[in-house]
This record gives structure tokens, sequence and C-alpha cells, in this order.
């Protein structure tokens, strides 16, 4: 059995790893996804397309964190429903899962930062097609459910990337990822 030591630090260098993965993901998808989506429309548009600045906040760090904690969780939970409900095995379903559950944190996230505290850290409302509104109340869009969906494929390599750089973590999750992919 590890001591409390050993355990803290791995789980504050998992934790680092996620937050720096989640920010270079957000600042992928504004440089691209919603750059390409929003045309003139985008707040950087007037600065060439190849220069690739997208933009984040720092309380994208919070998502990194609670990744780690969500990530253990959610391997473990999915892990011991396979048997009971074995369509729960099938990649689609589970990257499915995944689109599902990123939205859902990115909802709970932007009612808290954004409607709840006021900061206005991010605003979905400008993504609309012929009148058809593209999102819910502005916190999320379903322009990003393909990218979500995707990150179901890339969330099993990913985790056992972070755990081979952070090996102490989690071994229980880390055997629920490994069985997973």
């Amino acid at each position: 059995m590890r001591n409390f030591g050993e355990s803290a630090k791995n789980l504050v260098s998992e934790a680092f790893i996620w937050m720096l993965l989640s920010t270079l993901t957000e600042v992928w998808v504004t440089a691209t996804v919603e750059r390409i989506s929003l045309g003139q429309d985008y707040i950087m548009s007037r600065v060439p397309f190849w220069s690739l600045q997208g933009h984040t906040t720092m309380w994208q760090w919070t998502v990194g964190i609670g990744a780690t904690v969500g990530l253990r969780f959610f391997f473990r939970i999915y892990r011991n429903l396979l048997t009971p409900f074995p369509i729960l095995k099938k990649k689609f379903v589970f990257c499915f899962i995944v689109m599902l559950l990123i939205y859902l944190v990115e909802l709970l996230s932007g009612l808290f930062f954004n409607k709840f505290l006021g900061f206005d850290l991010w605003d979905y409302s400008q993504y609309v097609y012929h009148g058809i509104p593209l999102n819910l109340w502005g916190q999320i869009t379903i322009v990003y459910a393909p990218f979500w969906f995707l990150a179901g494929y890339l969330v099993g390599p990913v985790y056992k990337m972070v755990h081979s750089i952070a090996p102490y973590a989690a071994t229980s999750a880390t055997q629920a990822a490994h069985e997973l992919i």
C-alpha cells in the first residue's frame, strides 16, 4: 500500500497534466473550430487564420482538476456497469456517453461561472442556423458534438499516456481504462 505523501504527489502531478491538456484543447478549439464556425463574428477574426491564435481563461484549469477526479470515478463506475449492461462495451456507446458527460460538465460549469458568478467566460448564443438556436442558454452548443464524440475515442489512450507520466495514480482506475480500450 502506498503512503499518503506518494499518493498526494501523484494526484497533483496527474491533475497538472490534465490541466495542461484541457487548456491546450481549449486553445486549439478556439483557434480552429470556433473561428471557422463563427467566421467574421469570431473575436479574433481580423488576425490571419494561419496564426492559429486561440484563447482560454485560467478558470479552464478547474476542468483539468475535475477531469482528474471525474475520469477516475467514471472509469470505475463504467467498468462495474459492463457486466450487467453489455451494450456499454460498444465503443459507439462509450463515445456517446463521454460526449454527454462533456456537455453536462460544460453546462454546469457555464451556469455556475457565467450565470451564478457573472464571469461571462463564454457565450455560445451567437451559434444560430437560419433562426434556429444551436445552443442551450448560451452555455453549450451542438456545433462541438462531433469533437466531443471523438473525445470518447481519445480519452482512453490519453488516460494511458497520462498514467505513464504519473504511474502511481489510481491503479484500479487505470486498469479500468485499459479494459475499455
